[in-house]
């Protein structure tokens, strides 16, 4: 993460390994963004964000967001019952949030509360997710086509439109080899929190192939400065 040409931060984002919910086996998705020891005396920056996804139905199960980003500071976490479609929520917010939105009130302080959202559709995602459900997107890749994807982020249902730019041979080194990666770049467009809340610059390198890694995000952020991702390991 870079402001002013320094470093304030790092981001990592990772498959981080399998468990089983219900009988069905999951893959768990992690991402975190924090601020160096230094940017954190004046502004601390710790993101976490997590998501537990059911690899057989392609769906969430559980999504969990962990922010705090110096004033402001959010903990919500969502159950999804995806033979219902419903979601159970869990939330705690705590200074720096008011009853309106972008105000700031010194010492508000909004206790515990809990909800449930019905009739979820077939098809969702949460914002975690959505970055690794691209790789079951197998159709020819076709230059400047949008496609939407149905998304649970901040506890309500929402839509991602995802339109793709264009191909691109990114050079990266991974497992420590240097390789050459044929990509497709694609720009999401999302309204969010997190390390994914930006100003409409979030771009994404996908490799070209059956596997769909991300291989690289980019990321202008409102406080932050500018936020790269890159693929380091493949297990």
């Amino acid at each position: 993460i870079n402001l002013w040409k320094m470093t304030v931060g790092y981001s990592t984002m990772s498959v981080r390994g399998k468990t089983v919910v219900n009988g069905e086996e999951c893959l768990v998705f992690e991402t975190n963004a924090v601020g160096t020891p230094w940017i954190n005396r004046f502004f601390k920056v710790d993101d976490r964000i997590k998501s537990i996804w059911n690899v057989q139905r392609k769906l969430p199960v559980y999504s969990e967001k962990k922010l705090h980003e110096g004033f402001y500071k959010r903990n919500h976490s969502v159950l999804f019952d995806l033979n219902k479609k419903t979601a159970h929520w869990e939330q705690n917010q705590y200074s720096g949030n008011t009853d309106k939105a972008g105000v700031k009130r010194d010492g508000a302080k909004w206790v515990e509360k809990e909800g449930d959202f019905a009739n979820l559709p077939n098809d969702f995602q949460d914002i975690l997710s959505a970055i690794y459900f691209q790789r079951e997107y197998k159709s020819e890749v076709e230059i400047g086509k949008s496609f939407s994807i149905a998304l649970f982020d901040d506890l309500k249902l929402t839509e991602m439109k995802i339109q793709i730019l264009r191909q691109e041979k990114l050079e990266v080194i991974i497992n420590g080899v240097e390789k050459e990666i044929n990509t497709i770049v694609v720009q999401p467009f999302i309204k969010t929190t997190g390390i994914f809340r930006s100003k409409g610059n979030i771009y994404i390198w996908i490799s070209n192939d059956e596997k769909r890694m991300p291989i690289k995000i980019t990321a202008d952020l409102p406080l932050a400065g500018h936020v790269t991702v890159i693929l380091k390991e493949v297990l």
